[in-house]
């Protein structure tokens, strides 16, 4: 009976736990987006890939941390079940930033429409799928 309400009570704090680094994960992603876009930085640079290493961070600091939390009794669907989790909480926060962003920012949208047509321009796409 004790082993019920033992899972019961790390299935809680694996969810409070994957709450809190997705939160974290998607805010610090958000504050990195927000920095590059302030300091102008063009949208083909390859500063814009360190947003995907923060998420990349993000995932794998959880993962050690659920083991942690789990005191290293955990198998790969445990991890990759609570690790699935984390990424939804950092995508919804990561989705409400793109729409927010939109009408925050519509000149966003603007300046990502003509660096993805810049690029079709470059890689000598036909006109007509422009």
């Amino acid at each position: 009976m004790d082993n019920v309400t033992t899972e019961i009570d790390y299935s809680a704090s694996s969810r409070r736990l994957g709450l809190v680094y997705g939160l974290l994960t998607g805010i610090a992603m958000v504050v990195f987006s927000l920095v590059l876009y302030f300091t102008h930085v063009s949208m083909d640079s390859w500063l814009n890939y360190m947003v995907l290493v923060i998420f990349v961070l993000g995932v794998v600091a959880f993962c050690i941390a659920y083991g942690r939390s789990q005191h290293q009794n955990v198998s790969f669907g445990m991890v990759f079940k609570a690790g699935f989790r984390m990424v939804a909480f950092t995508t919804l926060i990561m989705l409400a930033w793109a729409v927010l962003a939109i009408f925050v920012f519509p000149e966003m949208k603007e300046q990502s429409l003509e660096a993805t047509r810049q690029l079709a321009i470059a890689q000598k796409m036909p006109h007509q799928l422009l």
